[in-house]
């Protein structure tokens, strides 16, 4: 499906808004001092929420480890009861899944295809809406190969010098992008922080089953008697020294 006419649009209401303002030559050098400002704090913020997102992940990491783990040493102790050993693969199957559903909550924000994308244009600031082909970064061997690569890579830093300095003849225009890109980090900031509110839900729950679980292991532990084991009995033979009993021998009258 192709966004481009909607894009237009929104780029178009965008500017007239900027235009409808009527800013003087002061106000717009102030209102980009302020735009700037605005764009480094709301980085920050977004890269705070990304570290929270970083060590949950390194925490759920840290439960697939440990959950793998007990399950390996639980089944190799023997002479357990049957309610303990079930018990324990449990315990070490909570942990290992906690950590899963964070290592997959984690990895699914990173492959999110954002909506917003479909119709802002933000090319001063992100890469993708001025290069949104894959590039080679190696330089082929091949003689051909490689005059079309360096051909392409001209081609690709020309087009966006006339871009840029499009947009750049008329400042108004470069406020509306960065109003865009302060617009953006926000929603980004949101899609993160909803990112990091699941991943703690996701924890806390998980951690909360596994200390009930833990609770019943330790229970089991300190109450269960293991299953008792039958020894066999010590055979008992005859040797040519130590001849076995015979019947009580009759005593003469």
């Amino acid at each position: 499906m192709s966004y481009e006419k909607l894009k237009e649009e929104l780029q178009q209401t965008e500017l007239s808004l900027v235009n409808a303002a009527q800013l003087n030559e002061e106000q717009v050098k102030s209102t980009q001092d302020r735009l700037y400002k605005m764009i480094d704090y709301t980085g920050m913020r977004l890269d705070w929420y990304i570290d929270q997102c970083y060590r949950l992940l390194q925490i759920g990491l840290a439960l697939i480890a440990t959950g793998s783990a007990v399950v390996a040493l639980f089944s190799k102790l023997e002479h357990l009861a049957g309610i303990t050993q079930f018990l324990a693969w449990v315990f070490g199957g909570s942990l290992f899944l906690t950590g899963l559903f964070l290592v997959h909550c984690y990895n699914r924000y990173l492959t999110e295809d954002y909506p917003y994308r479909k119709v802002v244009d933000i090319h001063s600031w992100y890469f993708l809406y001025s290069f949104s082909r894959q590039l080679d970064p190696n330089l082929s061997q091949c003689g051909e190969t490689a005059k079309r690569q360096v051909r392409e890579a001209a081609g690709d830093i020309k087009d966006y010098f006339t871009k840029f300095l499009t947009h750049a003849r008329n400042p108004r225009s470069l406020i509306r992008e960065d109003i865009e890109q302060v617009t953006i980090l926000l929603i980004l900031q949101r899609y993160r922080h909803q990112q990091v509110t699941k991943m703690s839900k996701i924890l806390y729950r998980g951690l909360l089953a596994t200390g009930f679980i833990l609770l019943l292991l330790i229970l089991s532990l300190s109450f269960m008697s293991p299953p008792a084991q039958t020894t066999p009995a010590a055979p008992t033979s005859s040797s040519p020294g130590n001849p076995s009993p015979g019947p009580a021998a009759q005593t003469q009258p």
